[in-house]
């Protein structure tokens, strides 16, 4: 299909000119391209991705310390795109795009479940951050600018969900569920934790926001708890 032309098949000079330059990940270009030549409708998927907490990053580390931890995400955006049928790109500062074929979606779906970047360290300073993840399946009756649309939907409501990938659906926002409260075993402060995308279903382990901790943590129903 078009997706596994653009994976394999790309003219060395073409790829050179629609590659992002720091991450080795197609570039908005391409994406583009891709639309206005390949894309004709159908079921595929668009997973949108934002980063979570790279600001910071770039504030307190500078530029270095945001281009390798680009670099992290890229490459782990590689490894779960190994399936024939899906693409990652770098659209934008800390924006990233997946598209899927039906067959492959299910595929990065499982992958993306448990991505996070919580462990990511530049020089020796832990500087943990993570990505808000939507997904929308188009249709024979949706334009790519709608499909994408409503990836990015998910994608912000993704943000108070934890991280946790989203997939668009006609009444997304009316289930959202309430932020659960923590308290960190380190510092003790209760708060509304960053959780690893995943980790809520598979392990009680969060990153404290107050102190930086990354490990196990209470539940707390109260500040008194």
């Amino acid at each position: 299909g078009a997706l596994a032309v653009l994976q394999n098949s790309v003219p060395g000079f073409v790829k050179r000119a629609l590659t992002d330059k720091k991450t080795g990940l197609f570039n908005v270009d391409a994406l583009e391209e891709f639309v206005q030549t390949q894309f004709n409708g159908g079921h595929l998927w668009v997973v949108y991705l934002d980063l979570t907490n790279f600001k910071s990053i770039n504030d307190t580390l500078g530029h270095d310390a945001g281009d390798a931890a680009l670099r992290a995400v890229a490459e782990d955006l590689k490894r779960v795109t190994k399936t024939v049928g899906s693409v990652p790109f770098r659209v934008g500062g800390d924006q990233f795009i997946i598209l899927a074929s039906p067959k492959a979606f299910p595929s990065v779906r499982r992958a993306l479940a448990s991505l996070h970047w919580m462990n990511f360290t530049f020089t020796g300073t832990h500087s943990p951050f993570n990505a808000a993840r939507g997904a929308a399946r188009g249709d024979t009756s949706l334009s790519f600018t709608e499909i994408r649309r409503r990836a990015d939907e998910a994608c912000r409501l993704s943000k108070e969900r934890h991280n946790q990938l989203v997939v668009w659906s006609p009444n997304l926002r009316a289930s959202a569920p309430k932020n659960p409260r923590f308290r960190c075993t380190t510092c003790c402060t209760v708060t509304d934790l960053n959780i690893p995308a995943g980790s809520l279903a598979i392990t009680p382990s969060y990153f404290c926001g107050n102190c930086g901790t990354l490990g196990p943590t209470k539940r707390a129903t109260s500040d008194r708890d």
